[in-house]
């Protein structure tokens, strides 16, 4: 089964948020959006639940704690234990640096494997992205499109109320852009003028300027 998103790309921050909002309002599920940075307040907007990384860290760090002091205290007790001035063999003391250096240590290279495995990142992967400029200038929301009753048109609408630059579908990879649809937004008197004359039929406009012409008095009458 082929896997179906809506992509609908916003030029600013404060449109890609609102379009998220508005479309977890609607009942859409947000798969993903795609930014240039960090955008802060994006998690929340999308419903994201805190990082559990934070987690992963933590016990990467307590791992290599205990690697370091149970090598430590093997190492100085049992396989290779040395008089140094009378002191203990267990020195715990002595033992607290390494074990804090492999604590940090492990934490740093855990949290980093931990990402790129969650992420799905691995040397040689082919990242497609429906739009080139997200890691520029615009930002892209991804909504899955469960089931045959989603209306791509609605979508769509939703999205161009919040200054979507383009929408469409991305089919296995293939982006197929809709139409473009012009959002008529703070229309001025002056402009709608403008728009009711281009709406006129031509012979109307051509009487009209007709009539102008006529009302124009000859000289001598």
């Amino acid at each position: 089964m082929s896997e179906r998103y809506f992509v609908a790309v916003f030029e600013a921050e404060e449109d890609v948020k609102a379009a998220v909002r508005a479309a977890r309002r609607e009942g859409h599920v947000v798969h993903d959006v795609h930014t240039p940075y960090a955008v802060h307040g994006l998690d929340e907007a999308m419903g994201l639940r805190p990082s559990r990384l934070s987690w992963a860290c933590l016990a990467f760090a307590m791992l290599g704690a205990s690697i370091g002091l149970w090598f430590q205290h093997w190492s100085s007790t049992t396989d290779w234990p040395l008089n140094v001035g009378g002191k203990p063999f267990n020195s715990l003391p002595a033992f607290v640096p390494v074990t804090f250096e492999l604590a940090v240590l492990l934490a740093g290279l855990g949290s980093v494997a931990a990402l790129f495995v969650r992420a799905r990142l691995f040397p040689g992967k082919k990242v497609i992205l429906p739009e080139s400029r997200v890691t520029d200038d615009l930002f892209l929301m991804v909504i899955a499109e469960q089931d045959a009753s989603f209306d791509s048109d609605r979508a769509a609408g939703l999205c161009d109320a919040h200054h979507a630059v383009w929408c469409g579908e991305w089919i296995d990879g293939h982006v197929h852009r809709f139409e473009r649809r012009h959002v008529v937004r703070d229309v001025s008197p002056a402009d709608i003028d403008e728009l009711r004359s281009e709406s006129e039929p031509p012979i109307s406009r051509r009487g009209s300027r007709l009539r102008k012409r006529s009302s124009v008095p000859v000289a001598g009458e």
